[in-house]
């Protein structure tokens, strides 16, 4: 019965708590030097783009799940035109179509090559700040199986 418990609390309420708090404070990054939040969203150019999508408001695990995903996608793709990492205020105007693409209306971590998607949500947030070199691996085969 412990471990039933325990695992509805790693699988539901962990999460659930991150992503509520990723939308009730915490520092709005440092959007003013992204082109994409100025208006110039450059998505969709690349094979496969690895889309880290985030409101205004930012907890320390969505900047963690940001800077992670991001470092992933520099580290082991950065010299691979065909791929592309995008953080996304969806709260924005001109990022709200590609929200509703995706069906976004959190905090989410999406490896997108045309329709085809992988959801690394969960993990994102489960592992960010825990196993930051497990999560790595995930976007890295999660852009793998896309290419």
């Amino acid at each position: 019965m412990n471990s039933l418990i325990r695992s509805f609390a790693l699988l539901f309420v962990l999460p659930g708590f991150f992503l509520w708090a990723c939308n009730v404070g915490g520092e709005t990054g440092t959007e003013a030097n992204n082109p994409e939040v100025q208006g110039n969203p450059t998505y969709g150019e690349h094979k496969v783009e690895v889309y880290y999508f985030h409101g205004d408001r930012r907890c320390p695990a969505c900047n963690g799940v940001e800077n992670v995903s991001k470092a992933a996608v520099n580290e082991v793709f950065g010299s691979n035109n065909q791929v592309a990492f995008h953080a996304v205020n969806f709260e924005r105007q001109h990022n709200k179509e590609l929200a509703g693409k995706y069906g976004v209306g959190w905090s989410s971590l999406i490896v997108a090559s045309g329709d085809e998607i992988t959801d690394l949500t969960m993990e994102a947030f489960q592992m960010a700040s825990s196993n930051p070199e497990k999560l790595k691996e995930l976007i890295s085969s999660a852009v793998n199986e896309h290419l």
